[in-house]
């Protein structure tokens, strides 16, 4: 199957996936979640709206700002809601949350067959494909998912601007997605390590050149990448805070500031009381609650994302003495640093714990997966090939070991063949044995 074909099925699966959830949550549309109480009214209404921002000063709150890091989510909430002619229901919520999730689902395989190929690319989409986690936020019409879904489509036309002769448009795309992502779900900003990693490993860490040569090399070609990526970050930022654009982007970082005290949990305190003691929007249980809601939301994929860590540090181990050893090193360090990046930068911002704002950590545990997968798959073909060669001796060897006594038994028929065998065995006269029958395996 080539790699067109085998595109095609990806996106057929994928498909087949998201028709069978939306059939089977038609009518699950009545969930009392923040996109009932705070995004519903404002995409009801976008439409009679000069300008996006406009949806700040007309329904949100100063103290709260909960729209701002959602505009585009909102947005096109709004416009399948005029497209489906459904203002009463969650039903264009769930769509816009299910498509991200389908797009994203073909995105993970397309980026990773692109890193590294088309089988770790098949196992990253099965190992998002059956996770848990991104379909809760369809159930719940949450936002999480539109940032995940832009930001793989900045990486994608990234990754793809290096192959054809247009890539400076794809660059400018890049930034575009990336700038919709972080209007899309407020916690895209944790994808930003991501953006800076992948920066590091295709300028420095992609070929076998000294990092030396290549920023003598790459300095202006960076340069020209970032200031299109700029581009086009710039020209999504001025649509979505025009007419008041600088007050719109201090109002957004306010937000961000006004989410550590003033969370969800600070508001429904008074609820939570009832079965939560002391103040949940100001404690927090650590690293230990981290790893324990990662064990809940992903209890297989967790586990296994743990199995890796030790196969890289095992394998770290193995080529300790070889001429590749630093690269190895930075590229495992780079795939672990992105992992937790999400909770550390969480943990730095003492933001309220709870799932969504760790729902970043979910790309770059698969991505690590990969990579692992990646590093050990060669080693595997090496083992399968030593595992091959015995087997083929093994058989070999019951396939003669039979025949040996045969062997034996037809040399002694022919003394006439063997007179000199027959006198150093001190054997006169042999009666061979009629009959017999060779057995092979």
């Amino acid at each position: 199957m080539n790699n067109k074909q085998l595109s095609w099925a990806v996106i057929a699966i994928t498909l087949l996936i998201n028709i069978t959830i939306i059939m089977f949550i038609w009518d699950i549309q009545f969930w009392p979640t923040d996109t009932k109480a705070y995004y519903f009214d404002a995409a009801v209404r976008l439409k009679d709206l000069t300008f996006i921002s406009e949806m700040h000063e007309s329904f949100d709150q100063p103290r709260v700002r909960w729209l701002h890091g959602k505009e585009f989510f909102i947005y096109l909430a709004s416009l399948l809601q005029r497209i489906m002619c459904d203002e009463t229901t969650l039903r264009p919520f769930i769509l816009v949350c299910s498509a991200a999730v389908g797009v994203s689902s073909v995105l993970v395989f397309e980026i990773t067959r692109r890193i590294f190929n088309d089988t770790i690319g098949l196992l990253c989409y099965f190992l998002f494909t059956t996770s848990f986690w991104p379909y809760l936020y369809i159930l719940f019409a949450k936002h999480q998912p539109l940032g995940l879904m832009f930001f793989l489509i900045s990486v994608l036309c990234f990754l793809c601007a290096h192959q054809t002769r247009v890539g400076w448009v794809l660059k400018i795309l890049s930034g575009a997605a990336l700038c919709a992502a972080l209007f899309s779900s407020s916690v895209s900003a944790l994808y930003v390590p991501y953006v800076f990693g992948l920066l590091v490993w295709h300028y420095f860490l992609r070929s076998d050149d000294c990092v030396e040569r290549k920023i003598q090399r790459d300095v202006q070609a960076i340069s020209f990448d970032c200031g299109l990526l700029t581009v086009g970050g710039v020209v999504v930022l001025i649509w979505l805070t025009l007419p008041h654009i600088w007050h719109n982007i201090i109002s957004f970082w306010e937000y961000v500031e006004v989410s550590v005290g003033y969370n969800h949990f600070y508001y429904n305190q008074p609820n939570l009381q009832q079965w939560i003691p002391g103040n949940i929007a100001t404690s927090h249980g650590g690293w230990l609650w981290i790893i324990k809601y990662f064990f809940l939301i992903m209890p297989v994929l967790f586990p296994v994302f743990c199995l890796c860590l030790l196969l890289l540090f095992v394998d770290a181990l193995r080529t300790a003495q070889t001429d590749q050893t630093p690269k190895v090193y930075v590229l495992a360090m780079l795939m672990v640093l992105l992992c937790l990046s999400s909770p550390i930068l969480a943990n730095v911002k003492k933001v309220a714990q709870y799932g969504a704002n760790y729902f970043t950590s979910l790309v770059g545990i698969i991505l690590l997966v990969g990579y692992t997968a990646y590093r050990w798959e060669h080693h595997l073909s090496s083992l399968r090939a030593s595992a091959r060669r015995g087997v083929y001796g093994l058989v070999i060897f019951l396939a003669v070991l039979p025949r040996l006594p045969q062997t034996f038994i037809r040399r002694a028929w022919r003394p006439h063949l063997y007179p000199g065998k027959f006198r150093n065995w001190g054997l006169k006269s042999f009666t061979p044995i009629p009959n017999i029958r060779t057995n092979c395996i």
